[in-house]
């Protein structure tokens, strides 16, 4: 009896475990500015800075990792929206670095540096386009200021 509860304990425990997650790292001209996490369905992450750290900043970037990232099967981008849902640009995956892409377009700097909500979403679209895994779109956290 008491091995059946020990081996129920530890199955919830791995499950409990086994979230998807993300990692999102913020950097701030060139320089990281910050971290935070994204369990599978949360809908409030992400990170605040002052309004003077936006209006100072020259160049946004953010790295993305966790398990879902790890598959070659998959093209990625990140969407930054506004409070209504409309786009303010797609920045595509750098070259150089799996899950690094560069935030620096004008109309996303201009709406952190009046204190305006930024919501970034991870788009994950087939590379091959005859593949027929579905798109998975991601929520990957707000940027704000306070």
């Amino acid at each position: 009896m008491k091995l059946r509860s020990l081996i129920a304990i530890l199955l919830i425990f791995f499950a409990a475990g086994s979230k998807a997650q993300i990692t999102v790292d913020l950097f701030i001209n060139g320089i990281k500015g910050g971290q935070y996490i994204v369990k599978d369905g949360d809908a409030e992450a992400g990170i605040w800075y002052k309004k003077a750290v936006y209006k100072s900043m020259n160049k946004l970037s953010i790295r993305v990792t966790g398990k879902a990232l790890k598959s070659d099967a998959y093209k990625r981008s990140v969407e930054a929206v506004d409070d209504a849902s409309n786009s303010l640009m797609i920045a595509q995956e750098t070259g150089g670095t799996l899950g690094l892409f560069d935030l620096s377009e004008k109309a996303v700097m201009k709406r952190l540096g009046k204190g305006k909500i930024v919501k970034l979403y991870l788009q994950m679209d087939p590379a091959n386009p005859s593949s027929k895994a579905p798109s998975k779109r991601i929520f990957i956290g707000n940027l704000t200021a306070k």
